[in-house]
């Protein structure tokens, strides 16, 4: 299938913007699960279950969604950014409730 346009550089690197924000979100994620495991951090039940179940569903989704995009015609950035967008809510969101009981009070 033919594309109208090839992508513009900024929107090239929009995408690598939000792949590096997702980035460093699933980073954090990692290290604060990897401090409750060792009992630095309070941890809640049931979140080393967690973070092995939500990964399939989640790179499922972001799968499904990026093939819909490139099937309906947009163009690879877009399709890129459909998928990582989807990632980036899962991670965003545990990087919110993992960061959430670390914080000190003053």
């Amino acid at each position: 299938m033919w594309v109208s346009r090839p992508p513009y550089p900024w929107e090239v690197m929009a995408v690598a913007m939000n792949f590096g924000i997702m980035w460093s979100e699933a980073a954090s994620v990692i290290a604060f699960r990897s401090l409750g495991m060792m009992g630095v951090l309070p941890m809640r039940n049931g979140e080393t279950r967690r973070m092995v179940s939500e990964k399939g569903p989640a790179f499922a989704a972001s799968a499904t969604a990026a093939m819909q995009a490139l099937a309906t015609g947009r163009r690879f950035d877009e399709a890129a950014d459909v998928a990582i967008s989807r990632l980036r809510r899962k991670t965003r969101s545990n990087a919110r409730r993992l960061g959430t009981g670390t914080r000190r009070r003053r």
